[in-house]
Formats: C-alpha cells, sequence, structure tokens
C-alpha cells in the first residue's frame, strides 16, 4: 500500500519577530529554531535551583545532559528572595548566581521563568504575602509595578554577568497570565529597561488566540490535568495526537476556560514549548499515576507536530 500526500511547505522567513535585544548566535525563523543559523532543537529541562541542595546542582546537571537535554530551564521565586520588602536573600540553595555560574562552566545554558507570578505550586504563586494582598497586583497599577522594579532589579544585580547571550538564552515574562497582553508587554518594556537581555523574551501559550510577535509563546501538554474538579479519567483530547492545535485543550483549566486560538495563529510561529509532562503535580482529589511512557507519548506526539523547542516539566524535582 502507498500513501502519497500532498502538502505545499510553508514559505519560512527571518526576521520575524523581536522576542530578542542582543546579539546572539541562538535564533529562529517562521519555522525553527536555530544556533549559528542551522536548525537547532532546544531540549529544555525544568530544575528549581532553590528546591534542590547546592551541592546537588552539578550533579544532577550531568545526569540531565547525559538524559540528552541541553538547556535547563528554572523559576526564580519572589518570595524565597524577598520575602520582607528590600531584604533580599541569595544565600545557600537560594545563590542564583552561584547556580548561574555553574551553568556557565558546564556549557548548559539557562532559561530564567522571572516571574513575577510564577505558580509552579509554590505558597501563592511565589508572591510575598504583601504582594498577594494587593487588590490590584498582576496588573499595570503602578504601586505593584513598583514593587515588581525594586524586585528584579535585585535580581538583576545577581544574574547580570550571566546576561551574554550563551549563559541565559531565554527569560520567561509572568506565568499563565489571563489578562490582556498589555500587561506582559509592561513587564518586557520593565525588565529590558532594568538591563535584562535574551535571545528569547518568552511567555505561556495558554490561555492565548493571538500572539504577539514580541513575546515567544510556549506552549504545554501534560499526560492528565490536576486542575480538573472531577476524580474520573478525562476524555480523550490532543495531548496524545499528532495535530496542528499546539496546547491542549484542557491545560490550566483551574485559572481559565478552555481557550482555542484562532485558525492559523500560529501558522508562522515556531513551535516550542515550556511545560510538556511529565511533572504532573498532585492535588487532594485528582492524584495520578504518571510513568515514563506517558511522559515520552506527550513529548513524542508534540515533536511529532513540529516542535523543535521542548521543555520537560518538571524534568527533575519539584516538590516543596
Amino acid at each position: 500500500m502507498n500513501i502519497e500526500i500532498k502538502a505545499s511547505p510553508k514559505e519560512v522567513k527571518d526576521g520575524h519577530f523581536d522576542y530578542s535585544n542582543m546579539e546572539s548566535e541562538y535564533g529562529c525563523n517562521t519555522l525553527y529554531f536555530t544556533k549559528n543559523g542551522k536548525p537547532y532543537s532546544i531540549i529544555a529541562g525544568e530544575l528549581h535551583f532553590a528546591r534542590l541542595p547546592k551541592e546537588r546542582w552539578k550533579e544532577t546537571l550531568l545526569k540531565m545532559r547525559e538524559c540528552g537535554v541541553n538547556t535547563v530551564s528554572t523559576y526564580v521565586f519572589w518570595n524565597y528572595h524577598e520575602e520582607i520588602k528590600g531584604q533580599f536573600d541569595f544565600s545557600g540553595n537560594k545563590d542564583i548566581a552561584g547556580f548561574l555560574k555553574l551553568c556557565k562552566e558546564i556549557d548548559m545554558p539557562c532559561i530564567l521563568r522571572i516571574g513575577p507570578w510564577c505558580h509552579a505550586e509554590v505558597v501563592y504563586g511565589d508572591f510575598p504575602k504583601r504582594i498577594n494582598k494587593m487588590k490590584k497586583k498582576r496588573t499595570d497599577a503602578p504601586e505593584y509595578l513598583a514593587e515588581v522594579k525594586e524586585y528584579w532589579q535585585g535580581l538583576y544585580k545577581e544574574v547580570a554577568p550571566y546576561l551574554d547571550g550563551k549563559t541565559v538564552i531565554g527569560i520567561q515574562i509572568e506565568n499563565e497570565y489571563t489578562g490582556p497582553i498589555q500587561h506582559l508587554l509592561t513587564l518586557k518594556k520593565l525588565a529590558q529597561e532594568i538591563g535584562y537581555k535574551a535571545p528569547f523574551f518568552t511567555m505561556t501559550a495558554w490561555p492565548l488566540s493571538k500572539p504577539d510577535h514580541r513575546l515567544l509563546p510556549l506552549a504545554g501538554g501534560y499526560p492528565d490535568g490536576p486542575w480538573n474538579g472531577g476524580k474520573k479519567e478525562l476524555k480523550p483530547n490532543n495531548r496524545f495526537a499528532i495535530t496542528p492545535a499546539r496546547t491542549e485543550d484542557e491545560i490550566g483549566g483551574d485559572l481559565f476556560k478552555s481557550q482555542k486560538a484562532e485558525s492559523g495563529v500560529f501558522d508562522y510561529i515556531p513551535y516550542g514549548t515550556c511545560e510538556t509532562g511529565p511533572g504532573n503535580q498532585v492535588t487532594q482529589h485528582r492524584r495520578p499515576f504518571i510513568s515514563e511512557k506517558d511522559g515520552y507519548g506527550v513529548s513524542f506526539a508534540k515533536f511529532a507536530s513540529g516542535m523543535n523547542w521542548i521543555g520537560y516539566y518538571m524534568f527533575c524535582g519539584g516538590a516543596n
């Protein structure tokens, strides 16, 4: 039996986006990601440095490399570093500068997910108590942005030496944001004014109906949905399917109702993910057992669908 599939290849365009604010060997066009001008797949594994004893950082990163990971991704939790206003703590396991120094020494590029809100199953989503009490948090309210600016300035002093386009190759702004995209652009502008630089400024692609050329939307997909309010098996959806759809239909259902992108809006945006299982969180009512085959199934489907930047979440650790 012969199967013939006729399809017109997509036009590939360069210089189509404003994801970067620096010269770097990393880049992308409308179809795929590049390194030194050649097609390149970023294989990112999520590891939260502050949740792992410092003495295990190097061993863990080297093990990740042996698994095929070529980039590490990490959240930076606000309430770990500035729980009390103006009092910063980058000691011990919270030594972000030490972590990035190690990444540079062993040639393991890093993606920083700097929030200001992260989620990550951290109390208040990583907000210090005073921020969590603010009525206008996660908006362009001046009082909120002033707090973010102070925090990001303190963090910048630690990470600045590694914003060289090789050690830190990506900076994610916010996470699972449900409001207008203008707030994310305000945060990106604030970060750049402070001095943050990266080959890619990214955002989570859920919920998202109309991507913006200034923030790279990275998709997600998990074997199960801990945000689902029920206890029964989930109905079939696109998480294990080879499909043009990038983000699974139900992801983040605890934060917002399912939102599907308009047809064609991702056609000329390179396909990457930042949260591809098997790192399912557990909830009191829903505790799925996730095997390595479940995680492989999701990632295989994504690759077969055209993804060429994968972010495994979690790859290692993640417990509070």
